[in-house]
């Protein structure tokens, strides 16, 4: 659990940089927006008090209902949800507080999370800033990204946040590649923990120079095969 007070806004902390946990959350974004549907963002941009999840956790929600992501153990999903769909129904984007204990579960007499949370809920960044976002995942390429935290709550995004354009209150994040693994020796072991690491958005390396050990067809086809050894 985090605790104490989160500032408003600024620039993620180090430890919350996105490496993994946005990778789900944009393709939900990708499949929707291919298919013409609207979504919504909801960021945590602020916090009073301790919470499960690091400031910059969101939560994409879709026209179609579905939705990806969380901003907290639980505790708030369910009031974040009804305010996305509202913003999807019309309602202006906004910066909204949302309280624990708003939306208790029925064995609980009092919330597992507490303080207040300050929830940036926006439709999904527009072009060209969305496809940038998908290819810097893609290529595993960093990115700031960057929303302002005031109407018309523009989206811009850099190569680095400090050369990002200041415009006012924001929130940025900076998108970082995958952790890598490298795997010496394509074997049998080797091609399970590659397939465990790709589904942990792992990139995964494996460096073996034999043509009958690389050719097995056991490995993820994402994969990269690099035929040397380390000392080569």
């Amino acid at each position: 659990m985090a605790g104490g007070a989160v500032p408003f806004g600024g620039k993620l902390p180090g430890a919350a940089r996105s490496i993994i946990a946005g990778r789900r959350r944009q393709r939900h974004v990708d499949v929707h927006r291919q298919a013409g549907r609207p979504v919504v963002l909801a960021r945590l941009v602020g916090r009073d008090g301790p919470g499960s999840r690091p400031l910059g956790a969101a939560m994409a929600v879709a026209d179609d209902g579905t939705w990806r992501g969380s901003l907290s153990g639980g505790c708030v999903e369910g009031i974040v949800l009804d305010r996305a769909r509202a913003v999807l129904a019309g309602a202006a984007p906004q910066v909204t507080a949302v309280k624990p204990g708003e939306d208790l579960l029925p064995w609980e007499d009092t919330p597992a999370c507490a303080g207040e949370l300050r929830v940036l809920i926006t439709p999904a960044p527009p072009e060209p800033v969305h496809s940038a976002i998908t290819t810097a995942l893609a290529e595993d390429r960093p990115l700031a990204v960057r929303v302002g935290l005031r109407p018309p709550h523009r989206w811009s995004t850099a190569a680095t946040a400090d050369q990002l354009p200041d415009r006012g209150p924001a929130f940025t994040e900076e998108l970082t590649g995958r952790p890598r693994l490298l795997l010496v020796g394509a074997t049998d072991l080797a091609a399970v923990l590659a397939t465990v690491a790709g589904t942990m958005h792992r990139k995964v390396v494996v460096l073996d120079p034999r043509p009958g050990h690389v050719a097995s067809g056991a490995f993820i086809g994402t994969a990269d095969v690099v035929r040397a050894w380390p000392d080569d």
